[in-house]
């Protein structure tokens, strides 16, 4: 999970401190390269942007590329796979994953990914730099609107976080909303809230609203979600969107579940009626949006304070309790 929009010198800290805890050697992302693409590695430089995954960005004589290497518990790149061809089939402008491998770094397992590196520089950054005026930014985002019914367009199995080939965890979107009603997540969850000075009847409260509205996950058909869609994952070359990243996140299950996403770290991001806007000449939005996309928001929350209390993610768990206020006031008017 990942918090790329808390654009403060906190969060700078974090990801420093974070990423200063794990490097693989040079010898595991040049093998990579030349088993991906039979080319020796020219150069490589390391990137520190994101929470999940050693990223580098490397040279060859055939051109950049991408390595990205992840400790997680299982290998998500094969899932986002799966989805990345699916989506560059739909017109969505994606990477291309040329190889994933897996081996092991100071007797720890890893997973590793080759892609080819789209041109462009990410939204995110544009914005942080001012590059771009008002009017650039509604229209780039508006287009990244469209592109995200796309992705929405494609139909996976099941709901829930995806594995291998498009397949998800739960029968029902129901069941995936719901699954912080499990006695060990509430404990849990629980646990990691008073840690965190939040009170446990604040919890109860955001559980049962998802509980009460079970109504409006039934009927809910598959569709998949990118899961971390955001300005940090929008690149941009003049002026045009030159591609979408990180499907590592991918899901599937209600296509509002994205909206949520993107709002739940709005502070740093442009307005979400901009995204609605384009998303709205591609494909259609429900009425119950605003209720869809707060429950959405109240779900996140549910996985976010549990995992930046594990993170010691300080930057994180601001957020997740200024949103779980935000959420439990706008359900109580």
């Amino acid at each position: 999970m990942k918090s790329e929009d808390m654009k403060d010198d906190n969060y700078q800290i974090y990801l420093q401190q974070k990423h200063a805890k794990f490097s693989v050697s040079s010898e595991v992302v040049e093998n990579a390269v030349v088993e991906a693409t039979g080319s020796e590695l020219k150069s490589s430089k390391r990137i520190i942007a994101g929470e999940a995954n050693e990223v580098y960005d490397v040279k060859t004589e055939g051109g950049n590329l991408i390595v990205r290497i992840s400790r997680s518990g299982e290998n998500r790149f094969i899932p986002e796979k799966w989805a990345i061809e699916k989506a560059r089939r739909v017109g969505v402008p994606a990477p291309e994953i040329l190889l994933i491998t897996k081996g092991k770094d100071k007797g720890k397992r890893i997973y590793v990914s080759v892609e080819t590196k789209l041109p462009g520089v990410p939204l995110g950054q544009l914005i942080e730099t001012k590059s771009l005026s008002e009017a650039e930014t509604k229209r780039i985002v508006q287009n990244a609107g469209g592109m995200l019914a796309k992705i929405h367009s494609i139909i996976p199995k099941k709901f829930g976080r995806l594995h291998r080939t498009g397949i998800g965890k739960y029968n029902t979107w129901v069941s995936y909303m719901l699954s912080p009603l499990e006695e060990e997540q509430i404990e849990a969850l629980k646990k990691s809230a008073v840690k965190n000075s939040i009170t446990t009847g604040d919890i109860d409260k955001a559980l049962q609203i998802l509980k009460d509205q079970r109504s409006v996950y039934q009927g809910i058909t598959p569709h998949l979600l990118h899961g971390d869609f955001g300005p940090k994952h929008i690149l941009v070359e003049s002026g045009k969107i030159s591609g979408i990243l990180d499907f590592e996140n991918v899901k599937s299950g209600d296509p509002i579940y994205d909206f949520s996403w993107w709002s739940y770290f709005s502070k740093n991001r442009p307005p979400i009626e901009w995204l609605k806007e384009g998303y709205e000449k591609v494909a259609s939005l429900p009425y119950d949006f605003d209720l869809k996309l707060r429950l959405g928001r109240l779900r996140l929350g549910a996985d976010f304070i549990w995992y930046y209390d594990m993170e010691d993610h300080d930057v994180g768990l601001t957020v997740a309790k200024e949103n779980l206020q935000e959420d439990l006031a706008w359900f109580s008017q």
